[in-house]
């Protein structure tokens, strides 16, 4: 049986994400269409063949800020790639939950999910 997962709040971000897969291939950077706390959805024409675990660095603002996140790809469809965090350091988790409720629809909403369900998964 197929486990549900709940899902995050996602708020529309446009930036920049640099993706690596975990043999080493570099996929390049990719135009982010939405993120979470737990992931984000990169637009890409790349099949990510053989790609399952990678590597991801969102840059902020200018680029002096990055985020270094580890991550998983869940999928993949015409439009991009979907992919699950599965580690970050604290301070990444910090720059990531200012970057969700800053581009949130519903900042409310949002701190009230962080109340509920703390941490990134």
């Amino acid at each position: 049986m197929k486990e549900h997962v709940q899902r995050r709040m996602r708020s529309d971000y446009r930036g920049e994400a640099i993706v690596e897969c975990e043999k080493g291939n570099n996929i390049g950077t990719l135009n982010i269409r939405n993120i979470s706390l737990n992931g984000i959805y990169l637009e890409s024409n790349n099949d990510f063949k053989n790609c399952i675990h990678c590597k991801l660095t969102i840059r902020l603002g200018d680029g002096s800020i990055e985020m270094p996140i580890d991550g998983e790809i869940i999928r993949k469809d015409v439009e991009g790639v979907a992919i699950r965090f599965s580690s970050m350091s604290p301070t990444t988790f910090d720059h990531l939950r200012k970057v969700v409720m800053y581009n949130s629809s519903s900042p409310e909403d949002f701190l009230k999910e962080c109340k509920e369900r703390p941490g990134f998964k």
